[in-house]
């Protein structure tokens, strides 16, 4: 076993076998919680094993989770996947971004959602939305995207979206997405994950599709400005309801990994890893 692997798998087992309860967090997220997860392109890669236990991360910004025995992974041009068949939605999402990749100003228009052609028997499409009150939210946002147009189409795949209240669609998480496009601008390099979050229990299921609506959700984000690393988490209520502001949902990446059992930058040097995720400095993210 890869020696980033095994040091993921002690550590969040070490978590579940002492039961963690996680003390009052951002947003409310954490207050006595259990630790409860689980409820084409050319240049695209795809596995297809009932078994990912032997998964390895080949990029900075690429996980580790712990349950994985039901996902399937894809990596495309300007982001990886990993998809929840039975969630039939993202365990996580991660990318990289950086002024450069901003720069770039593509055109959204005439591009809609569409099956991913490696995950499509997976994925739910439009018609599984219609009626719900569901928006299809995106987690790596078209914004994020604008480098190329096959980046704007690999986007638009049903394998990055999550049903989201349409209110936080447009309001919390989209000025979550914003602020982190403003730090990306800043920085030499900003890697992202981001997924839902199943604390407790689910919102309920969406319509007659029995997929499971995430409580909240989570973006892991790592910054790089020469070789000064810094991290942060932010998990999201999901909910219609105003934010005071997005710094009162910010956490660690620690905490972030005990609540999602997701092992978040596994390839950063230990040295590294140890300091930035044990807590984050606001001062950093300015």
């Amino acid at each position: 076993m890869d020696v980033g692997v095994g040091r993921c798998e002690k550590r969040v087992k070490a978590t579940r076998e002492v039961r963690v309860r996680v003390g009052a967090l951002a947003c409310g997220v954490l207050g006595a919680l259990w630790l409860l997860v689980g409820c084409g392109s050319s240049n695209a890669r795809n596995s297809d094993s009932n078994d990912f236990t032997d998964y390895e991360p080949k990029l900075l910004e690429e996980p580790l989770a712990v349950h994985r025995e039901r996902t399937r992974l894809a990596r495309y041009g300007t982001y990886t996947v990993a998809y929840h068949i039975d969630w039939r939605q993202p365990q996580w999402v991660a990318y990289r971004l950086d002024a450069m990749r901003l720069a770039e100003v593509v055109d959204r228009r005439g591009v809609g959602f569409h099956s991913d052609p490696l995950l499509k028997k997976y994925t739910l499409d439009g018609a599984n939305f219609k009626g719900t009150g569901y928006s299809r939210g995106h987690l790596k946002p078209a914004a994020d995207s604008r480098s190329s147009r096959t980046a704007m189409q690999e986007c638009f795949y049903y394998s990055n979206v999550s049903p989201q209240l349409p209110g936080f669609n447009s309001g919390s998480w989209n000025r979550l997405e914003m602020w982190v496009r403003r730090c990306a601008g800043n920085a030499d390099m900003l890697y992202v994950a981001t997924g839902p979050c199943f604390l407790g229990t689910s919102r309920g299921r969406m319509g007659s599709t029995g997929v499971p609506v995430a409580t909240h959700f989570y973006k892991a984000l790592l910054r790089r400005d020469g070789d000064v690393w810094s991290a942060v988490g932010f998990v999201l209520p999901h909910s219609e309801s105003r934010l005071d502001g997005l710094w009162q949902c910010a956490v660690s990446i620690d905490s972030l990994e005990l609540l999602t059992e997701i092992d978040f930058f596994p390839l950063l040097a230990d040295s590294v890893e140890r300091i930035v995720e044990a807590n984050f400095d606001r001062n950093a993210w300015k």
